[in-house]
Protein backbone atom coordinates (compact mmCIF):
# COMPACT_ATOMS: atom_id res chain seq x y z
CA UNK A 1 0.00 0.00 0.00
CA UNK A 2 2.87 2.34 0.83
CA UNK A 3 4.33 1.80 -2.66
CA UNK A 4 0.98 2.66 -4.29
CA UNK A 5 0.71 5.88 -2.25
CA UNK A 6 4.28 6.86 -3.21
CA UNK A 7 3.59 6.17 -6.89
CA UNK A 8 0.40 8.23 -6.86
CA UNK A 9 2.20 11.10 -5.12
CA UNK A 10 5.02 10.96 -7.70
CA UNK A 11 2.53 11.12 -10.58
CA UNK A 12 0.66 14.01 -8.95
CA UNK A 13 3.89 15.97 -8.45
CA UNK A 14 5.01 15.39 -12.07
CA UNK A 15 1.60 16.61 -13.33
CA UNK A 16 1.90 19.66 -11.08
CA UNK A 17 5.35 20.46 -12.54
CA UNK A 18 3.80 20.63 -16.02
CA UNK A 19 1.12 23.06 -14.82
CA UNK A 20 3.71 25.26 -13.10
CA UNK A 21 5.67 25.34 -16.37
CA UNK A 22 2.52 26.44 -18.21
CA UNK A 23 2.02 29.30 -15.76
CA UNK A 24 5.68 30.33 -15.80
CA UNK A 25 5.84 30.48 -19.60
CA UNK A 26 2.24 31.62 -20.06
CA UNK A 27 2.54 32.73 -23.70
CA UNK A 28 5.51 30.62 -24.78
CA UNK A 29 4.38 27.12 -23.82
CA UNK A 30 1.31 25.02 -24.51
CA UNK A 31 0.81 22.08 -22.18
CA UNK A 32 -1.61 19.32 -23.19
CA UNK A 33 -3.58 17.10 -20.85
CA UNK A 34 -1.79 14.64 -18.53
CA UNK A 35 1.72 15.90 -19.35
CA UNK A 36 4.23 14.62 -16.78
CA UNK A 37 7.60 16.20 -16.09
CA UNK A 38 10.06 14.32 -13.88
CA UNK A 39 12.45 15.89 -11.38
CA UNK A 40 15.45 18.05 -12.27
CA UNK A 41 14.20 18.88 -15.77
CA UNK A 42 15.54 22.10 -17.33
CA UNK A 43 13.21 23.83 -19.79
CA UNK A 44 14.42 27.15 -21.19
CA UNK A 45 12.34 29.28 -23.54
CA UNK A 46 14.41 32.25 -24.66
CA UNK A 47 13.77 35.19 -27.02
CA UNK A 48 10.72 34.32 -29.13
CA UNK A 49 11.03 30.58 -28.53
CA UNK A 50 8.07 28.25 -27.98
CA UNK A 51 7.51 24.73 -26.63
CA UNK A 52 4.29 22.77 -27.28
CA UNK A 53 3.48 19.52 -25.47
CA UNK A 54 0.66 17.36 -26.79
CA UNK A 55 -1.50 15.20 -24.50
CA UNK A 56 0.14 12.46 -22.40
CA UNK A 57 3.73 13.56 -23.10
CA UNK A 58 6.31 12.37 -20.56
CA UNK A 59 9.61 14.17 -19.93
CA UNK A 60 12.10 12.07 -17.93
CA UNK A 61 14.47 13.22 -15.20
CA UNK A 62 17.51 15.39 -15.87
CA UNK A 63 16.26 16.24 -19.39
CA UNK A 64 17.23 19.57 -20.97
CA UNK A 65 14.87 21.29 -23.44
CA UNK A 66 15.95 24.66 -24.88
CA UNK A 67 13.91 26.76 -27.29
CA UNK A 68 16.51 29.44 -28.07
CA UNK A 69 14.34 31.52 -30.36
CA UNK A 70 13.11 28.35 -32.06
CA UNK A 71 10.06 26.13 -31.64
CA UNK A 72 9.92 22.61 -30.20
CA UNK A 73 6.74 20.54 -30.45
CA UNK A 74 6.01 17.11 -28.97
CA UNK A 75 3.12 15.07 -30.36
CA UNK A 76 0.66 13.26 -28.09
CA UNK A 77 1.89 10.14 -26.34
CA UNK A 78 5.59 10.85 -26.87
CA UNK A 79 8.15 10.03 -24.20
CA UNK A 80 11.56 11.67 -23.79
CA UNK A 81 13.66 9.67 -21.35
CA UNK A 82 16.28 10.66 -18.79
CA UNK A 83 19.37 12.74 -19.55
CA UNK A 84 18.31 13.60 -23.11
CA UNK A 85 18.84 17.04 -24.64
CA UNK A 86 16.88 19.01 -27.28
CA UNK A 87 17.99 22.47 -28.44
CA UNK A 88 16.15 24.50 -31.11
CA UNK A 89 17.31 27.72 -32.75
CA UNK A 90 14.86 27.15 -35.65
CA UNK A 91 12.26 24.33 -35.41
CA UNK A 92 12.17 20.78 -34.04
CA UNK A 93 8.97 18.83 -34.56
CA UNK A 94 8.54 15.46 -32.84
CA UNK A 95 5.49 13.42 -33.84
CA UNK A 96 3.00 11.40 -31.81
CA UNK A 97 3.77 8.18 -29.93
CA UNK A 98 7.55 8.50 -30.28
CA UNK A 99 9.86 6.70 -27.84
CA UNK A 100 13.09 8.61 -27.28
CA UNK A 101 15.57 6.73 -25.09
CA UNK A 102 18.13 8.01 -22.57
CA UNK A 103 21.04 10.32 -23.42
CA UNK A 104 19.62 11.23 -26.85
CA UNK A 105 20.67 14.59 -28.37
CA UNK A 106 18.49 16.39 -30.94
CA UNK A 107 19.84 19.65 -32.44
CA UNK A 108 18.58 21.83 -35.30
CA UNK A 109 21.86 23.77 -35.55
CA UNK A 110 25.62 23.55 -35.64
CA UNK A 111 28.45 26.08 -35.54
CA UNK A 112 29.40 28.12 -38.59
CA UNK A 113 32.94 29.31 -39.23
CA UNK A 114 34.57 32.07 -41.27
CA UNK A 115 37.22 31.36 -43.91
CA UNK A 116 39.98 31.88 -41.35
CA UNK A 117 38.42 29.34 -38.95
CA UNK A 118 36.81 31.71 -36.44
CA UNK A 119 33.37 30.78 -35.14
CA UNK A 120 30.75 33.11 -36.61
CA UNK A 121 27.48 31.89 -35.11
CA UNK A 122 25.15 29.04 -36.01
CA UNK A 123 23.80 27.38 -39.13
CA UNK A 124 20.24 26.15 -38.60
CA UNK A 125 17.75 23.97 -40.46
CA UNK A 126 14.36 22.61 -39.31
CA UNK A 127 14.29 19.03 -38.08
CA UNK A 128 11.26 16.72 -38.19
CA UNK A 129 10.68 13.37 -36.49
CA UNK A 130 7.55 11.55 -37.68
CA UNK A 131 4.99 9.55 -35.73
CA UNK A 132 5.74 6.21 -34.02
CA UNK A 133 9.53 6.67 -34.22
CA UNK A 134 11.87 4.91 -31.80
CA UNK A 135 15.28 6.49 -31.08
CA UNK A 136 17.75 4.35 -29.13
CA UNK A 137 20.13 5.26 -26.29
CA UNK A 138 22.86 7.84 -26.97
CA UNK A 139 21.71 8.54 -30.54
CA UNK A 140 22.23 12.02 -32.02
CA UNK A 141 19.91 13.64 -34.58
CA UNK A 142 21.35 16.69 -36.38
CA UNK A 143 19.92 19.70 -38.24
CA UNK A 144 17.86 19.48 -41.40
CA UNK A 145 16.96 15.81 -40.96
CA UNK A 146 13.53 14.27 -41.51
CA UNK A 147 12.88 10.90 -39.87
CA UNK A 148 9.89 9.17 -41.45
CA UNK A 149 6.95 7.59 -39.62
CA UNK A 150 7.68 4.26 -37.92
CA UNK A 151 11.46 4.50 -38.35
CA UNK A 152 13.96 3.11 -35.83
CA UNK A 153 17.25 4.82 -34.98
CA UNK A 154 19.66 2.36 -33.36
CA UNK A 155 21.52 3.15 -30.16
CA UNK A 156 24.58 5.33 -30.68
CA UNK A 157 23.66 6.32 -34.25
CA UNK A 158 24.44 9.82 -35.56
CA UNK A 159 21.68 10.82 -37.99
CA UNK A 160 22.92 13.34 -40.57
CA UNK A 161 20.56 12.48 -43.47
CA UNK A 162 16.86 11.80 -43.92
CA UNK A 163 15.57 8.43 -42.71
CA UNK A 164 12.86 6.76 -44.86
CA UNK A 165 9.59 5.82 -43.16
CA UNK A 166 9.59 2.33 -41.63
CA UNK A 167 13.33 1.79 -42.01
CA UNK A 168 16.04 1.14 -39.43
CA UNK A 169 19.28 3.12 -39.36
CA UNK A 170 22.50 2.54 -37.41
CA UNK A 171 26.12 3.68 -37.33
CA UNK A 172 28.17 6.87 -37.50
CA UNK A 173 27.01 8.42 -39.75
CA UNK A 174 23.72 6.50 -39.71
CA UNK A 175 22.95 4.31 -42.71
CA UNK A 176 19.87 2.26 -43.55
CA UNK A 177 20.40 -1.31 -42.33
CA UNK A 178 16.82 -2.46 -42.85
CA UNK A 179 14.35 -0.97 -45.29
CA UNK A 180 10.61 -0.80 -44.69
CA UNK A 181 9.08 -4.26 -44.92
CA UNK A 182 7.26 -4.38 -48.26
CA UNK A 183 5.10 -7.33 -47.12
CA UNK A 184 3.75 -5.39 -44.13
CA UNK A 185 3.26 -2.32 -46.35
CA UNK A 186 1.18 -4.40 -48.77
CA UNK A 187 -0.89 -5.79 -45.86
CA UNK A 188 -1.50 -2.26 -44.60
CA UNK A 189 -2.70 -1.16 -48.05
CA UNK A 190 -5.11 -4.13 -48.21
CA UNK A 191 -6.43 -3.36 -44.68
CA UNK A 192 -6.95 0.31 -45.46
CA UNK A 193 -9.12 -0.53 -48.50
CA UNK A 194 -11.61 -2.52 -46.43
Amino acid sequence: MRLVKRSLLRIAVSLLRAQILALWYLRSARIGRLVTIDRNVSIFILKSGRVDFGDRVHIGREVEVQARGGTISFGSGTGLNAFSRIVAFDRIEIGARCAIAQFVTILDHDHSFTDNGAMSGYDTAPLRIGNDVWIGDKATVLKGVTIGDGAIVAAGAVVTRDVPAGSTVAGVPAKVIREANSASSAATKVDSRT
